[in-house]
C-alpha cells in the first residue's frame, strides 16, 4: 500500500512540475527574459511553487497550526491559478504558431500580457465565485409519501470541505444560510471535512445552531475515509448530527439511509449494502450516498430518492467535462434511474483550490409534495 501511495504522489508531483515548466517557458519566451540572474530566480520560484501544494498537504495531515493553514491556503490558491496560467500558455503557443504560418507579425509581449491578464482576472473571479453559493430548489414527489411529509422542506448541502481553507467562521456562515431556509431536515452526504487535521469539534459545534426539528443526517464521503473516520464522525455526533454508517432511520414513515463511501461505489457493492440495511420497496426512502456512482444499484434496491455530491461539477473548467464523462447524467442536478429520482449537488465548498469557474457553489432546498 505504501509504495502505491508513493507512486501516486510521484505521478501527481511530476504532472505539477510539467505544468509549471510549460508556464515557466512561456513566461521567458513571451516577455523575452534573457538576464541569467532573473531566469534563475524565476526557475527557483517555479520549482518551489510546483512542490508547495503536495508538501504542505503532507504537513497539514501531520500537524495543526495557523501557519500551516495559511501556507495551505496560499499553495492551494496558487494551484488553482496554475490551471488558468497553463491554459493561457497553451493558447499563447497556438496563437504564435498560427500567426507564424499566416505570416502575421504579433507582439509576443502584448499577446502574453493579454492572455496572462485574462487568466489572473478569471482567477480572481473564481475565488469570489466560490464564496457566493446559490440556492437551488427542487419540488420532490415520492410515491406513498406520508401526509405528514406534505409541505416538508429539507436542505441538501454537501462537500463543505471544512478544514484548512474554510474553518469555523465558514461553518457558522453555512449554519446561518441553512436556517434562513427554515428546513425541517438537513441532509449532508459526505465531505463535511476536507480531510487533513483540523479542529473537528470546534468546526462541527456550529451545527448545533441549525434549526431543523426532524434532524440533521450525515453519511461519510471519501475525504472522511482517507483516514480513520471516527474523529470526524464523533465530532459530528457531539454536535447533534445523526451519522448513518450503512444504517437507516425512520422519520415519520420515510426511511433515511446513509451509506459509507467505500461500501457504495459499484452496482454489486451498493446493492449488497442496501439489502443488508433492509429496504422496504413500498415505503418511501431517501438515500444519502456521497458519490453518484451506480444509481441503478440504488434503484434496483428500491430507493425512492438518492442525494449525492462529490463531483463539484468539476469545480473548474475544463474538469467539468471530465466529471460529465464519468458520471453521465448524474454528474449534476436532477436525473432518474428506473423509478428512482436522483439529485447531485455541485457542493458548498471546494477541495484544494478555492476557485470555481464554470460552476457555482450551492445549497439545495427540497420541497416535498
Amino acid at each position: 500500500m505504501a509504495w502505491r501511495i508513493l507512486i501516486f504522489l510521484s505521478v501527481i508531483q511530476g504532472f505539477l512540475f510539467f505544468v509549471h515548466w510549460v508556464i515557466y517557458k512561456t513566461v521567458l519566451s513571451a516577455f523575452a527574459i534573457k538576464d541569467p540572474n532573473i531566469i534563475l530566480r524565476i526557475r527557483v520560484s517555479f520549482i518551489i511553487l510546483a512542490a508547495s501544494f503536495l508538501l504542505i498537504s503532507i504537513a497539514a495531515n501531520s500537524f495543526i497550526s495557523p501557519a500551516i493553514d495559511w501556507l495551505y491556503r496560499i499553495s492551494a490558491t496558487w494551484l488553482g491559478t496554475t490551471n488558468l496560467l497553463f491554459w493561457a500558455s497553451l493558447v499563447f503557443w497556438i496563437i504564435i504558431g498560427a500567426s507564424s504560418r499566416l505570416n502575421i507579425n504579433l507582439d509576443w509581449k502584448i499577446t502574453g500580457s493579454i492572455l496572462f491578464g485574462v487568466a489572473i482576472v478569471a482567477n480572481i473571479f473564481g475565488i469570489y465565485n466560490s464564496f457566493r453559493p446559490k440556492i437551488t430548489t427542487y419540488e420532490i414527489k415520492l410515491p406513498n409519501l406520508p401526509s405528514s411529509w406534505q409541505g416538508r422542506r429539507a436542505v441538501l448541502v454537501s462537500d463543505t470541505h471544512f478544514g484548512n481553507m474554510r474553518g469555523t467562521a465558514s461553518s457558522r456562515k453555512l449554519t446561518e444560510k441553512i436556517n434562513e431556509l427554515s428546513p425541517d431536515l438537513v441532509f449532508i452526504p459526505g465531505d463535511y471535512y476536507d480531510g487533513p487535521l483540523a479542529k473537528y469539534e470546534e468546526i462541527a459545534t456550529e451545527m448545533k445552531n441549525v434549526k431543523a426539528p426532524l434532524g440533521v443526517f450525515f453519511s461519510t464521503g471519501n475525504h472522511e475515509e482517507f483516514r480513520e473516520p471516527s474523529p470526524y464522525t464523533n465530532a459530528l455526533k457531539k454536535a447533534g448530527i445523526k451519522v448513518l454508517n450503512n444504517e437507516k432511520e425512520n422519520v415519520e414513515g420515510v426511511d433515511i439511509i446513509g451509506t459509507t463511501y467505500m461500501n457504495s461505489n459499484s452496482y454489486e457493492q451498493l446493492l449488497q449494502t442496501l439489502r443488508k440495511i433492509g429496504i422496504e420497496e413500498n415505503k418511501p426512502s431517501i438515500l444519502l450516498k456521497h458519490a453518484p456512482f451506480a444509481p441503478a444499484g440504488a434503484a434496483d434496491a428500491g430507493i425512492s430518492l438518492m442525494l449525492s455530491g462529490h463531483t463539484h461539477l468539476g469545480q473548474q473548467w475544463p474538469f467539468n467535462l471530465i466529471t460529465r464523462q464519468i458520471f453521465k447524467e448524474a454528474t449534476y442536478g436532477r436525473y432518474s434511474a428506473g423509478t428512482m429520482q436522483g439529485i447531485t449537488t455541485s457542493g458548498y465548498g471546494t477541495w484544494g483550490p478555492p476557485q470555481r469557474i464554470g460552476t457555482r457553489s450551492e445549497i439545495v432546498l427540497l420541497k416535498f409534495n
